[in-house]
């Protein structure tokens, strides 16, 4: 089976290659050097939006709540003199 792995090579350049689960070498695609198959992190970030993940639904709604008051508050103060007072 083919699937898209990370190869380093010796001049530490970090390419993404199509290959056989069995291959381990290859070829850097920039200097042509030998590169070999790395384990990379996987990149993850929970959907918030949803309502599968519980705690980042929470954290999502508790961070837009607290910019909304902060925008409603700069809309309320929009234009009056109070915006402009700075000893608040």
């Amino acid at each position: 089976m083919r699937r898209l792995f990370d190869f380093k090579c010796t001049d530490g350049h970090v390419t993404e290659q199509f290959v056989d689960d069995e291959t381990y070498e290859s070829i850097c695609k920039l200097c042509g050097n030998p590169a070999t198959r790395i384990i990379s992190p996987v990149r993850s970030m929970l959907d918030p939006i949803s309502g599968n993940f519980p705690k980042a639904t929470e954290k999502w709604v508790k961070n837009r709540t607290q910019r909304m008051k902060i925008e409603n508050k700069a809309m309320d103060n929009h234009g009056s003199d109070a915006a402009w007072d700075v000893s608040k």
